[in-house]
């Protein structure tokens, strides 16, 4: 199991990278303008090579939009990377406490039962996810994934708020 390495990303890090996410909440940008930048500032929080984000309904958790960088286009393989049960995972992350989770931890350790890491990640020399549920007021309105070639960390348990 990874820990996490506060040597990668130091809390001043996180603390200075929250409180750019909270100014950027109030810009009046677009949903693909205000990810893109998002994604930005997390690069500093999150060291990771590749990501996506999903904006989702908060209702029906159906995905209503898709962002990615460095990934490969979405095709009939990705979008059979997004199973329902990927969407249970979020949806649960949602209501509790913790909002993210690597995928290491979700496989416990085996990372071949992921269907998502077998047709996906893998062919791409990607070793680790980071899913986290966007939560406000209990409701998820989005998912990100922060995909890695050689993962360093685990979430921290304190997030990015300081």
């Amino acid at each position: 199991m990874l820990t996490c390495d506060t040597r990668v990303v130091s809390s001043r890090i996180r603390e200075r990278t929250y409180e750019s996410l909270v100014r950027l909440t109030e810009a009046d940008l677009g949903t693909a303008d205000l990810i893109d930048e998002a994604a930005t500032l997390l690069a500093a929080a999150v060291p990771h090579d590749a990501g996506c984000w999903h904006t989702t309904d908060p209702d029906s958790m159906v995905e209503t939009g898709f962002r990615a960088h460095n990934m490969p286009p979405p095709d009939a393989e990705v979008a059979r990377s997004r199973t329902c049960r990927g969407l249970q995972l979020v949806r649960h992350a949602g209501r509790g406490d913790r909002h993210s989770g690597v995928l290491s931890e979700l496989t416990e350790g085996r990372l071949d039962r992921s269907i998502r890491y077998r047709e996906l990640l893998r062919p791409n020399n990607m070793r680790g996810e980071l899913r986290t549920a966007l939560v406000i007021d209990g409701a998820c309105w989005a998912i990100s994934r922060c995909s890695a070639r050689h993962p360093t960390t685990s979430p921290p348990t304190t997030g990015l708020r300081p």
